[in-house]
């Protein structure tokens, strides 16, 4: 890319159907799809209908508030507490699911869903990893289990994570939440525009590949 040559930007993933209809339909459903979502009814694969978890004597309950998913938790004070749940992340063969606290920090939970069939040994809750302490670095509050920190640049798109040193806060911001086409091939604006002008010389095309 030469100094005269402008800046790509993101377009979204909608801006490909047209030419690319093929690649776009396989996409969807696909893991690359599925690698973030908003809890939803048609995302979220698990049971939380009033679910009770007892991990080594502490027991965790998976439940809705209306149409909202929430789980009740040991926090980082040691007690439990109810926390709304925002994101889900992953699709199968499991399914993890994502807290916003009010700092926009975006924490992973200890517990997933196994989405396979029951006859697979799925279709259940299952804890991820050995018990832990509040002070532990992957205890789920903290930076081990951290999805702005440890695992948005490679399941969303175009992630600006915009960490706030001074209050110790996240701002982040993605053009897509899931990996979109732009996650792989960059940046399509020039791209685009190329394609609406095919006597411009191939090699001023700015779609870039990761």
């Amino acid at each position: 890319m030469n100094a005269t040559t402008p800046a790509a930007e993101f377009s979204g993933s909608q801006t490909c159907v047209e030419c690319h209809q093929q690649q776009y339909s396989d996409w969807q459903g696909s893991h690359h799809d599925m690698s973030m979502g908003r809890t939803t009814a048609d995302i979220v694969l698990a049971n939380f209908t009033d679910q009770q978890f007892d991990y080594q004597g502490e027991v965790s309950r998976f439940f809705m508030r209306g149409s909202e998913y929430w789980v009740n938790i040991k926090g980082p004070d040691g007690k439990f507490n109810d926390y709304k749940i925002s994101y889900t992340f992953g699709y199968e063969p499991l399914q993890q699911y994502m807290v916003e606290f009010e700092n926009g920090a975006i924490q992973l939970l200890p517990f997933a869903w196994d989405s396979r069939s029951k006859d697979e040994g799925g279709q259940r809750w299952f804890y991820l990893y050995p018990e832990m302490d509040p002070y532990d670095e992957f205890f789920w509050t903290n930076k081990g289990q951290n999805w702005n920190y440890m695992c948005a640049d490679c399941h969303s798109t175009n992630v600006k994570k915009n960490y706030n040193v001074t209050d110790n806060s996240f701002d982040s911001s993605w053009s897509e939440i899931n990996m979109a086409c732009e996650t792989c091939h960059g940046p399509t604006s020039e791209h685009i525009k190329w394609t609406k002008n095919q006597t411009q010389p191939l090699a001023n095309m700015a779609l870039i590949a990761i």
